[in-house]
């Protein structure tokens, strides 16, 4: 068999198997495709705002540690400063 042929076998394998689980899916929910997509929507937004959460977290985290760094930093700048007046 050609490349083609296996190509076109396993595409048409790939549309049936999409079909009956779609169809298997609205006849055991009941729902129908407008009602899937509103679903899927839902969960992506979800999904969106988990992930926007979390790296907004470690967003802050990070400036946390970038201003401990630059505080930690301009208190070593005056090492012979000290109370003695050296």
């Amino acid at each position: 068999m050609s490349k083609q042929a296996l190509h076109d076998a396993a595409m048409e394998r790939a549309a049936s198997l999409a079909a009956y689980g779609t169809s298997g899916g609205v006849a055991v929910t009941g729902w129908t495709m407008q009602e899937w997509f509103g679903l899927i929507g839902v969960c992506c937004a979800v999904l969106t705002f988990a992930v926007n959460a979390y790296y907004k977290h470690k967003t802050h985290q990070h400036q946390l540690a970038m201003q401990r760094i630059a505080a930690g930093a301009s208190c070593d700048d005056g090492e012979g400063a000290g109370p003695s007046g050296n």
